[in-house]
């Protein structure tokens, strides 16, 4: 089995992120929404604020009540997008939270995180786009391909589909654990997990000469971050980009260049 490195894409990632940076008149500065605790959510965050120093970003966090009311949220998401002073927000919330309304009420032009896309916002979540920059750095995908993806979330899940149908490919989705869902992923030649849960898709999901993508991570009980693929099981595949440091190494970086350019957008609209 190949490994497929994203360091030649960060690299890159950070001369965009550089160049944008320069560009700018005013320091950024993003606001991160908490209301879910733990270990895992700790740890996103501080890698996101190491990020963003590179990057000499600001970075500000609202420490939300612990499972806050959605409804709760959505006002303080509205509250804070209508600062002047933040020009991107992020928000780490319940995974059963309505992404959507969170985003709307955040803004299109502040939704730096992808809440909103799949309802017309400006940024993809940077999962998907960690996914597809990977795809088109090795030109996995293409006319003729067949694409599978397994999923929790099913607008992030629709939204990456449509992505590579642009390119292509023949896709389907499915969702983890729905009955046939492991021949269904077994059939396609790229299998793109993302269902977040570590050690979640075992070897039965997966047959030989495969592409297989892990978009999907979390804490473990030893309290270690691990991608969705069970160990081992993705031998038998052919080539392979795995988390830990796969695809969600590039998220930080991803999320940076999207309050860049939310900065850079807020710029010329005080400008013209």
């Amino acid at each position: 089995m190949q490994i497929l490195s994203v360091a030649p894409i960060r690299e890159r990632l950070w001369q965009q992120i550089s160049e944008k940076r320069q560009a700018l008149q005013n320091t950024p500065r993003l606001a991160i929404l908490r209301c879910v605790e733990g270990a895992e959510t700790a740890a996103a965050e501080e890698k996101i604020r190491r990020a963003c120093r590179k990057a000499e970003a600001e970075v500000w966090t609202a420490a939300l009540p612990n499972y806050m009311d959605e409804r709760l949220l959505v006002k303080a998401a509205h509250q804070v997008g209508v600062d002047p002073s933040v020009q991107g927000i992020c928000v780490f919330c319940p995974e059963a939270y309505d992404k959507g309304r969170i985003g709307a009420a955040i803004g299109t032009g502040k939704d730096v995180g992808g809440f909103g896309f799949s309802d017309g916002g400006i940024y993809p979540p940077c999962a998907l786009e960690a996914v597809m920059r990977v795809i088109a750095a090795y030109g996995l995908s293409g006319k003729g391909k067949t694409a599978a993806i397994l999923y929790r979330d099913k607008p992030f899940a629709e939204s990456l589909g449509a992505a590579l149908v642009q390119t292509g490919a023949e896709v389907k989705v499915c969702r983890w654990k729905q009955p046939g869902s492991e021949k269904f992923c077994q059939d396609a030649e790229l299998l793109i997990s993302a269902v977040g849960i570590p050690g979640a898709v075992g070897r039965e999901y997966l047959s030989n000469g495969q592409t297989v993508l892990d978009a999907g991570c979390g804490m473990n009980q030893e309290g270690k971050i691990c991608g969705d693929f069970a160990r081992g099981a993705a031998e038998r595949a052919e080539t392979a980009v795995l988390s830990p440091e796969g695809l969600d190494a590039l998220f930080p970086e991803l999320l940076v260049l999207h309050l860049l350019e939310a900065a850079e957008r807020q710029e010329k609209e005080r400008n013209y």
